[in-house]
């Protein structure tokens, strides 16, 4: 079965949550998403630790599961994050 989307929304990111130089979560709307820091390619987690990055979280929520996304806005990449099943 396709999954259908029911919601998208776009999340600014608040703050991030480093430890020992690497990315493990992210602040958006005063909730802390944890995030495993390999999800995240390393030339990334270099320019989040610079402020050089410019993105946001969005949010798909599908029939059955929602996805996270961290969306780069300068070259409109992206990178599950997060996935959750209802």
């Amino acid at each position: 079965m396709v999954d259908k989307k029911i919601r998208e929304e776009v999340l600014p990111i608040k703050g991030y949550l480093l430890q020992e130089q690497k990315l493990i979560g992210l602040y958006v709307k005063g909730t802390l998403l944890k995030i495993e820091p390999q999800k995240i390619p390393q030339w990334l987690n270099k320019e989040i630790l610079k402020g050089k990055f410019r993105g946001v979280v969005k949010l798909e929520v599908l029939n059955n599961r929602a996805v996270f996304y961290l969306v780069d806005l300068s070259s409109n990449q992206r990178w599950t994050i997060l996935e959750t099943e209802s």
